[in-house]
């Protein structure tokens, strides 16, 4: 309830502003400063269906109200505030949410995707302390699926996905068609200022055509330790967080049609280290795609990923297709399929490593015979509209 108030107060605050301002521009005046304030939202809602999908030991298809499949829901504001010497003081909030029940993505947590403040400078670029995207996330402009659920994050669970607390983000300006971005996040434990950090760096390179993009990041859980994910460390399903990834990709510019190529490498040297026995702590993905701008307002996407584990040796593949109808600047109309499909990973084996059973959703596990998963597949398809605000 209390946090159902904030989001009130929080909204009509906004509501407030904004009428404010444009009835009455003295409003920014009477502040004493040179403040740009700027509210955005984007609400996305459709249908998915899936099969073999696997709840409380029954399988099955199953069909929902889509939510940020095709991207997340959320609602947020950019602030700068004009400084002496070309310098400007920024602070960003933004908050993700669910349209199928219309719950914030995390519970009780107002402005989980953003919430810092820092200062910007043309020639300089720009610091922000508080809460970040993690680093990872650059990743968006070297996928040809822009990180849709059916995606680069599928058979690396979530491995480019999340946020990063505590941390600091260093952006630099373009110098010369080259970018770097840096982030540090700290663990805020007394004494122990190696657990719950992590680092990353993006590096890029854009000219009219060509987008390179090479990004390091690594993440510890509260013990220091690089853990991978919930289950078996890196199995098949819930997300690696707590991993080292090294990515390497390019787009290209070809006019009507961009074509995407890319490699990403992910290992959690501790992986498992609850369970008695050896377990996964090395994958490789690459992938292949294309994006082709079939109409003035119609694109469509297909891409491949492929992803081999080193120990358990097991492999995945997911193929997508999709297509984005962009019927105004402000409202898009999409669909997308996809097909995943596992080999089997060595009976002996599945104590520890845990079935190879990759879903199109990395938090979730397919299964076509309810006493086997290991080796299965699945095939869904998502559709929907997305509206900027």
């Amino acid at each position: 309830m209390k946090m159902n108030k904030s989001l009130l107060a929080l909204t009509v605050a906004f509501t407030t502003f904004s009428q404010a301002n444009a009835a009455d521009t003295t409003v920014i005046k009477a502040l004493d400063t040179n403040i740009e304030i700027t509210p955005y939202a984007r609400v996305v809602a459709g249908l998915e269906q899936v099969n073999n999908s696997f709840d409380a030991g029954v399988t099955g298809n199953r069909t929902q109200a889509e939510f940020n499949q095709w991207g997340i829901s959320y609602f947020g504001m950019n602030a700068k505030v004009a400084l002496t010497g070309g310098w400007s003081a920024v602070a960003n909030l933004e908050s993700g949410f669910g349209t199928n029940t219309g719950e914030l993505s995390i519970p009780d947590t107002l402005f989980d995707r953003a919430s810092n403040a820092g200062l910007q400078h043309d020639s300089y670029g720009q610091l922000t302390i508080g809460t970040h995207l993690v680093i990872n996330q650059d990743i968006a402009d070297i996928d040809p699926m822009t990180l849709q659920l059916y995606g680069i994050n599928t058979l690396v669970n979530g491995a480019n996905e999340g946020t990063a607390e505590n941390s600091v983000l260093y952006r630099s300006p373009e110098w010369n068609g080259f970018s770097v971005g840096l982030m540090r996040e700290f663990g805020a434990i007394s004494g122990y200022s190696d657990r719950s950090s992590g680092t990353g760096i993006s590096l890029a390179y854009h000219s009219d055509d060509l987008t390179v993009r090479a990004i390091h990041q690594s993440r510890k859980d509260e013990f220091g330790r690089y853990s991978g994910g919930k289950y078996y460390g890196m199995g098949s399903f819930s997300q690696w967080i707590y991993v080292k990834t090294y990515t390497l990709g390019a787009a290209y510019d070809f006019g009507d049609l961009t074509a995407y190529a890319g490699y990403e490498y992910v290992e959690a040297p501790e992986s498992g280290f609850t369970i008695q026995g050896v377990t996964d702590d090395e994958a490789s993905m690459a992938w292949l795609g294309v994006n082709y701008q079939l109409t003035e307002k119609t694109e469509l996407l297909a891409a491949w990923y492929s992803n081999e584990m080193d120990y358990s040796q097991k492999e995945s593949d997911l193929v997508t297709l999709g297509v984005n109808y962009y019927w105004t600047p402000a409202v898009t109309v999409y669909a997308t399929v996809g097909y995943v499909s596992n080999n089997e990973a060595p009976a002996e084996l599945t104590n520890t490593v845990g079935n190879n059973s990759h879903a199109l959703n990395y938090l979730e596990q397919a299964c076509s015979a309810i006493d086997d998963c290991n080796g299965s597949s699945q095939t869904g398809a998502y559709f929907g509209i997305t509206i900027n605000l």
